[in-house]
């Protein structure tokens, strides 16, 4: 992911692993990598594990409809930004409406926000098919 180049592909990104993302099918193995000080999959246990306390693990059920060996590795959101949220009818803030009670004793209040999440760059996830 370090390597990773913008979208021309002139400079690059510098983009840090943070995230590991996984179905729920591979969450006991992505533990055990993720907190196994030695190689989980080395013959030799004199081998250090290189993924060890790097990564924060998140498992997401959603993806085992798609895969249940795919995973992911996505850098921080805050280094780079991947999603944006987009607002319906130009209301960047939520609507409330308040009606005096006739019937009950009290206000009546309805809040709606509208507004939807759209993917912008995918330069900083990287998915791997599995096994």
């Amino acid at each position: 992911m370090r390597a990773h180049r913008g979208l021309q592909g002139e400079s690059y990104l510098d983009v840090q692993p943070a995230i590991l993302l996984v179905p729920t099918s591979l969450e006991t193995v992505a533990e055990q990598l993720l907190s196994s000080i030695w190689d989980p999959a080395g013959a030799n246990q004199q081998t250090k594990n290189p993924f060890a306390n790097k990564l924060q693990l998140v498992v997401d059920p959603r993806l085992d409809a798609d895969s249940t060996t795919a995973w992911y590795v996505m850098c921080n959101p805050n280094q780079f930004i991947r999603f944006t949220r987009i607002y319906l009818g130009g209301q960047t803030a939520p609507h409330v409406e308040e009606k005096a009670g006739w019937d009950i004793d009290g206000i009546e209040i309805k809040v709606r926000h509208d507004f939807a999440a759209a993917s912008r760059r995918w330069e900083g996830v990287v998915r791997n098919e599995g096994a």
